[in-house]
């Protein structure tokens, strides 16, 4: 039996979205697909089709994490980061929310999680075993992770241990 990507996200308490090197959502997981339905989006897409970075980019006029968002994956799908972590508000009209990030760098892409703060609160720990199950599925050796937003180039060099 082949074990695809998508199985590897099944596993994981994060909603997650393959998206390919232009950013356009190739793969979702059923985390992704049972957010999207509890949040009115239950038409059978889930995103697939659409573009990450174009979404985010039309929501940064009126939320500064979208911009951050749309910015930080644009930088991980050219190369420029291997991964980027931060932490975001999504409350709705019924509970506050806020979700840990986290956009990895894979060879066709990158895979985007989504967990919910709230629920998991050691977000942490699930971002370093999340990075960690697929970076095995690549066959990559698992390094550190580093989380949450660097100030500059310098702190972002000495978190990732460069």
């Amino acid at each position: 039996m082949t074990i695809e990507l998508v199985d590897v996200l099944n596993e994981l308490p994060a909603n997650a979205a393959i998206v390919g090197p232009d950013g356009t959502i190739a793969e979702v997981n059923e985390g992704w697909r049972r957010f999207a339905a509890e949040n009115g989006l239950d038409d059978g897409i889930y995103g697939r089709g659409s573009n990450y970075l174009k979404v985010c980019a039309a929501c940064a006029t009126d939320d500064p994490f979208a911009e951050e968002a749309s910015q930080a994956l644009s930088a991980v799908l050219d190369g420029r980061l291997e991964r980027f972590a931060f932490t975001y508000p999504c409350h709705s009209a019924h509970e506050r929310r806020w979700f840990f990030c986290l956009f990895l760098a894979v060879p066709y892409g990158a895979v985007v999680l989504h967990f919910n703060h709230l629920q998991q609160m050691d977000g942490h720990r699930l971002m370093r075993d999340a990075t960690s199950r697929i970076r095995r599925f690549f066959g990559v050796v698992p390094e550190t992770l580093f989380v949450g937003p660097a100030a500059n180039d310098d702190a972002q060099s000495a978190a990732h241990g460069d």
